[in-house]
């Protein structure tokens, strides 16, 4: 029979562990319509693009859909920093991270500063933007609607800024997992 301590050893052994890791955060240097493949695409799209940079991966698109939010979809569980040439702290952990942004996510994988627009179909808080996925990535059409946030603003504004027509081009944002 076991003892109690090797029972509580093997429990232990059992349970999944998640290492706490730092993520790199940018937005893509290329923009995208809508139809991104769905979140398949869209991830796929950001670990190439991070591959050909020659970023360690996989990354994952900072993206809600009408069923899972972003916060729910994406592991994190360190700090996050902006691939700039600084690489700058924005956040020390999840709860750091959907509250706001203390800097923005200005630069792409090349560590090349950027303006403009990333998908992320989400509030600042990183919960769906109900009827703003582009039907879940998968519209380029203008009368579907998709969330995008400015990529020079910090706080929750990175990720909530305004609302796009699906057939309007926008960078991602990409998260390493």
């Amino acid at each position: 029979a076991l003892t109690s301590a090797e029972i509580d050893a093997l429990f232990q052994e059992s349970r999944p562990r998640y290492p706490v890791v730092d993520h790199m955060i940018f937005a893509t240097s290329g923009t995208y319509s809508g139809n991104l493949g769905g979140l398949g695409g869209a991830d796929q799209t950001c670990t190439s693009v991070a591959s050909a940079a020659g970023l360690a991966g996989p990354y994952k698109a900072v993206l809600s859909t009408s069923s899972i939010d972003v916060r729910d979809r994406i592991y994190v569980s360190g700090s996050i920093y902006n691939n700039g040439v600084s690489q700058t702290l924005l956040a020390t952990n999840a709860a750091d991270f959907w509250d706001g942004l203390s800097s923005s996510v200005d630069f792409n994988q090349s560590q090349t500063s950027v303006s403009g627009y990333a998908w992320g179909g989400s509030n600042g808080d990183g919960t769906v933007a109900t009827s703003k996925t582009c039907n879940d990535w998968t519209s380029a059409d203008s009368g579907d609607t998709g969330r995008a946030g400015d990529v020079e603003s910090p706080g929750t504004s990175w990720l909530d800024t305004a609302d796009s027509t699906c057939d309007l081009v926008r960078k991602l944002w990409c998260i390493s997992q």
